[in-house]
């Protein structure tokens, strides 16, 4: 299995993406946010650009009943839902998403051009791994969404942790990217929560009162789901079939 490590959004070139398997990271937080809100028996979440197509979207009829959820700049979009996994985990039940986000859902809009498009963070990094491994395509492209244009470690460290789990299990090659990511899960001392915290997003989470989503998203392996974008773009669990 071939891995390519994109550390930043910006950094993606299209023609990296055809025929081959895309693992977005947003562990702070769209991609955590997709996992858990899919967990919490979501319908399906719908990735926008912005504010504006967000609107759009929640404007089509097959949309219109839809939940609002978005941030720019980290700051709540008004009329919007907050975009919080521990909050928004007991309301999603049967609902579909509409997500905005800076970053996450930005990096999986530009990752629509491979095979197939994950939304991977430490929730379910185990998960994404087998359902990589039976797919059995070996050119992996793993996209870190960072943050306007700048690295973010726990992107970096959620690639790693991903990449841990794949040489795991089968042989792996590596470009310096990936290579380095794995290498510093496997030398990290810290907690992943303790991780998550030092990171600069991390701080500005804890700093707008969102320390408990910090601890929800380190819970590695805790969930297993496979998110996956369809060609309508919404995106659904398909765990189910994985399993199945």
């Amino acid at each position: 299995m071939r891995i390519h490590l994109v550390l930043k959004k910006e950094e993606l070139q299209p023609e990296l993406l055809p025929g081959k398997e895309a693992v977005v990271f947003d562990v702070l937080l769209a991609t955590t946010v997709i996992t858990a809100v899919l967990a919490a028996g979501a319908k399906r979440v719908c990735p926008v650009l912005d504010e504006e197509e967000a609107k759009l979207k929640h404007a089509d009829p097959d949309a219109k009943d839809a939940m609002l959820v978005g941030e720019k700049n980290g700051l709540l979009i008004d009329g919007f839902h907050m975009p919080s996994p521990t909050q928004l985990s007991e309301t999603v039940k049967g609902k579909d998403i509409i997500l905005s986000t800076t970053n996450g859902t930005v990096a999986l809009r530009k990752s629509e051009e491979a095979e197939r498009v994950y939304a991977s963070s430490l929730l379910n990094n185990e998960t994404i791994a087998r359902e990589l491994l039976r797919q059995g395509n070996d050119d992996i492209v793993m996209v870190c969404a960072g943050s306007t244009g700048q690295f973010c470690l726990e992107d970096f460290y959620g690639a790693g942790h991903l990449v841990a789990h794949l040489a795991s299990h089968t042989e792996i090659t590596c470009n310096d990217a990936a290579l380095t990511a794995w290498k510093f899960y496997q030398s990290c001392p810290e907690k992943p929560v303790d991780l998550l915290k030092q990171a600069r997003v991390g701080h500005m989470l804890s700093a707008h009162g969102f320390a408990q989503d910090l601890s929800f998203a380190a819970e590695a392996g805790n969930l297993d789901v496979v998110p996956v974008v369809a060609s309508d773009g919404w995106i659904t669990d398909e765990g189910g079939k994985t399993n199945g």
